[in-house]
This record gives structure tokens, C-alpha cells and sequence, in this order.
């Protein structure tokens, strides 16, 4: 069972983007790439246990980041949130003016071969309505305050 108490929304999503944070150092690591793990999506459920209203689930996959994404946009933690499908199973998440890079600062942590963390809450969130699919998370690419996450999704 995970503790995440909060608040307020951005509380919550600070939280869980933490214990992400902590997952990644000791699991699903795989060369670069990451793979989400059932772990991950548990936190979700957590989160959507903490809320007053239900997270979007099991519409289709891009119905399901599309809502998710507006969900997280409410935080307030970054300028925009973004989901683009790029091709069968493959998302590119694209985080704009995000306030927690600059409190942590990408440049002064040399971020390379990282993934965003709030790119994992939208993998811990697809393997959460998508259990049996495995969710590969690429390293991400940042800018001093922005980063884009390429999700694979394999069924």
C-alpha cells in the first residue's frame, strides 16, 4: 500500500510523481528504456482512491491519455500537457514550462537517459487502465524547463 497525502490536486500529482521518481531507481529499468511495472500502475489506482471524481478509463487508448492529460493540466504544474499520437501505439508526451524542472533545474541535473517523471505518471496511468499491455517508456529529451517522452505501447 502506498501513503500519498495531499490537499490538493497538484499535491497529489507531486506526490505520486515522487514515488514514481523512487520506483524508477529500483525497478523496470531495461538497458536506457524503462517498462512500466504494475507497481506503477498501483499508484494510480491509490491517486484515483484519494479523488473525489473517477480518472478517465478503458475508452480507447488515446481517449484515455486525452482525458488524463487534462486531468494533469489542472495541477497547474506546467504550462501544457500535451499527448500526440505518433503512430500505432507510440505517444510522444510533451511537457511545456514545467514548475517542478524549474525548482530541480534539467541543466544543473544533467538529466541524460532519464525519463521525465511526469511522463511516468502517464505510463504508470496506461498501465493502470491497460494491464496486460507492457509500457516502454524511451529517455527523454529536456530543455531547461520542458521535456517529450516517446511511450511504446506493446499489446
Amino acid at each position: 500500500m502506498y501513503n500519498i497525502y495531499a490537499n490538493s490536486k497538484k499535491e497529489l500529482i507531486t506526490s505520486l510523481r515522487s514515488n514514481l521518481m523512487e520506483l524508477e531507481k529500483t525497478f523496470g529499468k531495461k538497458n536506457s528504456h524503462f517498462t512500466i511495472c504494475k507497481r506503477s500502475g498501483d499508484l494510480i489506482k491509490t491517486l484515483e482512491e484519494s479523488l473525489k471524481d473517477k480518472l478517465p478509463s478503458h475508452l480507447n487508448i488515446s481517449d484515455d491519455l486525452n482525458g488524463f492529460a487534462d486531468f494533469l493540466s489542472e495541477s497547474n504544474l506546467f504550462k501544457w500537457l500535451k499527448i500526440e499520437n505518433k503512430i500505432d501505439n507510440r505517444f510522444s508526451v510533451q511537457i511545456k514550462n514545467c514548475s517542478m524542472a524549474a525548482t530541480c533545474g534539467h541543466p544543473r541535473l544533467n538529466p541524460e537517459n532519464k525519463i521525465c517523471p511526469m511522463a511516468m505518471v502517464v505510463g504508470a496511468f496506461l498501465k493502470y487502465n491497460h494491464p496486460e499491455a507492457t509500457i516502454i517508456m524511451s529517455p527523454s529529451i529536456f530543455s531547461a524547463q520542458d521535456s517529450e517522452t516517446i511511450i511504446d505501447i506493446m499489446k
